[in-house]
């Protein structure tokens, strides 16, 4: 909405490019002393809403940032999953029915998140049910909805999970 493109590269180097006032360019930064900074050093995704709120899904976690309301808004998820701080978040998709976020990380796990309550509960591929090939979902690529159910794609098929509910 405000001509801005949000970059990052392999450099770790995250910045907005105005294309509208000759390319000015602005960098922003990971801090973990500013908490309103991002909440990884590097992204893989960025979207912008219809409130024109942007989106990223960074490496520690989910950002959200709207320059016109001037908010900031970190979920980190690196505690949810492993403890580990170098989480990179692969596709996130909401389910319309109760607005859970559901969430693919580098880490082999399956999130649901609920971003009011802030409460999650994880899913490991290992305790999905086998295939007739007796795979089991490896990294997810893709997650959404039918009739409410997550469907998952992987590298190795598709799965449609009956998730208990929480």
């Amino acid at each position: 909405n405000n001509h801005r493109l949000w970059v990052c590269n392999w450099n770790y180097e995250m910045f907005t490019i105005d294309y509208l006032r000759s390319n000015t360019i602005s960098i922003f930064r990971h801090t973990n002393e500013i908490t309103n900074s991002s909440a990884g050093y590097f992204f893989w995704a960025a979207m912008q809403d219809t409130d024109g709120s942007i989106w990223l899904g960074t490496v520690g976690g989910i950002s959200i940032c709207n320059p016109d309301r001037s908010f900031y808004k970190i979920h980190s998820i690196s505690s949810i999953v492993h403890g580990s701080k170098n989480i990179s978040i692969h596709w996130i998709a909401e389910n319309k029915r109760d607005s859970s976020w559901w969430i693919s990380t580098n880490a082999p796990a399956l999130i649901r998140y609920d971003p009011v309550k802030a409460g999650f509960r994880k899913y490991e591929p290992e305790n999905f049910i086998a295939d007739s090939h007796f795979e089991k979902p490896t990294a997810v690529h893709q997650i959404c909805f039918v009739k409410g159910k997550p469907m998952i794609t992987t590298t190795n098929g598709a799965w449609r999970y009956d998730a208990p509910k929480d």
